[in-house]
């Protein structure tokens, strides 16, 4: 191998990003997801932008409960929390709120992917037609927040019955 060869091969590599050097202090906790595969299924669901859109039948263990229904993007989330907000006699300002907060969630995503760096891992999931509970307790939402770092355990289906197909 030649040293020009040599010289240009190493040249196009692109630099690995280094938590020691990141302009923000990102570390690689709150840039690598908790659980691969399951960033993986939310992205390929949800997107990794997490705007309305896909959803699927998904059961967790959080806390020693479980917690079933369908997952779905934060957008479509904010969307119906603050609906369901407004319709129970609240104002807009909380849909302002949420709408502030993800668009500043965007732009960050933006502003480091336009640098080439890493973002904040997906650190929330997000559910509608929800069950929690364990044993024969359990009580029923219409949605759930709830921290990705404290999942335990993941299934594909819900054991609620509002989501569940007729082969389920």
């Amino acid at each position: 191998m030649t040293d020009e060869f040599a010289a240009s091969a190493t040249d196009d590599k692109p630099e690995k990003w280094d938590p020691a050097t990141d302009p923000d202090g990102y570390t690689r906790e709150e840039v690598r997801p908790k659980d691969l595969l399951l960033d993986a299924v939310l992205d390929f669901t949800v997107g990794r932008r997490e705007e309305p859109g896909g959803s699927f039948s998904l059961t967790v263990l959080v806390g020693g409960q479980v917690v079933s229904g369908m997952a779905i993007s934060r957008g479509e989330w904010i969307d119906a929390v603050s609906t369901q907000y407004e319709q129970s006699g609240g104002t807009e300002h909380l849909r302002k709120v949420f709408e502030l907060v993800n668009d500043h969630i965007r732009t960050e995503e933006d502003r480091r992917e336009a640098a080439d760096l890493p973002t904040y891992a997906r650190r929330f999931l997000h559910m509608r037609d929800v069950r929690i509970g364990t044993g024969d307790a359990w009580t029923q939402l219409p949605y759930w927040r709830g921290a990705l770092e404290d999942v335990t355990g993941w299934s594909f289906g819900s054991w609620n019955p509002s989501t569940a197909s007729p082969e389920e």
